[in-house]
C-alpha cells in the first residue's frame, strides 16, 4: 500500500500574508489543491493524508472527503510524525510532499514508487545552476557535486517511522538539527538505501510573493 502525505500546516511567515501561502488562490484553487489532485489521480497512491489546521481541513473535506486529516505539530519535522502515524497499518511506501510545490508531476511520483522497489529513501533533486560560494573562507563549491532537494520524499514507511519514533522519544523536532525528513532516517539508521534521481524544475517551491507570481506565470503556461 502506497500513502502519499501533504504537508500544510505550516504558517508561512516569509510569505507575508494573513491567509498561509498552501491556501492562497492561484488562479481558481487554492495552492494545496494542486498537489492533493495530481496524487488523488495517480492510480499508484492508495491513500492521501493531509496535515493542516482544523480551519483549513473542514474546508477541504468538503471537496476531497475521501482524504484523511491530521492537525500538524509545532514544526515540519512533527507534523510529518503526525501524518506518518495516520498512515493505513497496511502502508508499505509513504511519499511526504511539501503542500507549497503545486507542479508536482505524475512522473516524479511514479519515478518515485518505481525506485522504491530497490530503495529505501528515493529523493529527487535538480542540478544547481549558479557558483557557489563559502562565505567564510571564500572557497568555491563544487556546482558538479552539490544537488537542491526536492519532495516528495519517498520512504520504506517501517524505516523512516521507525526513525521518527526514535526522534519523538528524544523529543528532538528542532530544525535546526534536522531539516527534512531524510536527514531524520540518515541519522538514526545506518543502513539504508539511498537514491538520488532526476526531479523537475517545474517542481519549485512558493516561500514568497515573487514565487506566487512565477506561479502564475507557469500555471497559464501548462
Amino acid at each position: 500500500m502506497n500513502s502519499a502525505i501533504i504537508l500544510a500546516a505550516g504558517s508561512g511567515t516569509r510569505f507575508k500574508s494573513k491567509t498561509p501561502k498552501q491556501f492562497t488562490k492561484l488562479n481558481d484553487r487554492m495552492i494545496v489543491e494542486y498537489s492533493i489532485l495530481q496524487f488523488y489521480n495517480n492510480n499508484n497512491i492508495d491513500e492521501i493524508i493531509l496535515v493542516c489546521s482544523d480551519y483549513w481541513g473542514a474546508e477541504l473535506q468538503k471537496k476531497y472527503p475521501k482524504i484523511k486529516y491530521t492537525n500538524g505539530g509545532c514544526t515540519r519535522l512533527k507534523s510529518s510524525y503526525l501524518g506518518l502515524l495516520k498512515c493505513h497499518k497496511k502502508c508499505m511506501n509513504v511519499l511526504i510532499h511539501d503542500s507549497a510545490r503545486p507542479f508536482i508531476s505524475q512522473t516524479v511520483i511514479n519515478n518515485s514508487l518505481t525506485h522504491l522497489n530497490k530503495f529505501d529513501a528515493v529523493i529527487p533533486t535538480i542540478n544547481c545552476d549558479d557558483s557557489l560560494i563559502n562565505e567564510e573562507t571564500l572557497q568555491y563549491c563544487k556546482r558538479e557535486k552539490i544537488k537542491l532537494i526536492q519532495t516528495p520524499q519517498a520512504f520504506n514507511y517501517k524505516k523512516i517511522l521507525k526513525s521518527y519514533t526514535e526522534l519523538a522519544n528524544k523529543s528532538l523536532f528542532n530544525e535546526n538539527i534536522f531539516k527534512d525528513d531524510l536527514s531524520v532516517l540518515l541519522e538514526y539508521d545506518n543502513d539504508i538505501k539511498t537514491k538520488l534521481f532526476d526531479g523537475d524544475k517545474a517542481n519549485f517551491k512558493i516561500t514568497n510573493k515573487d514565487d506566487l507570481t512565477k506561479a502564475i506565470f507557469f500555471e497559464t503556461q501548462c
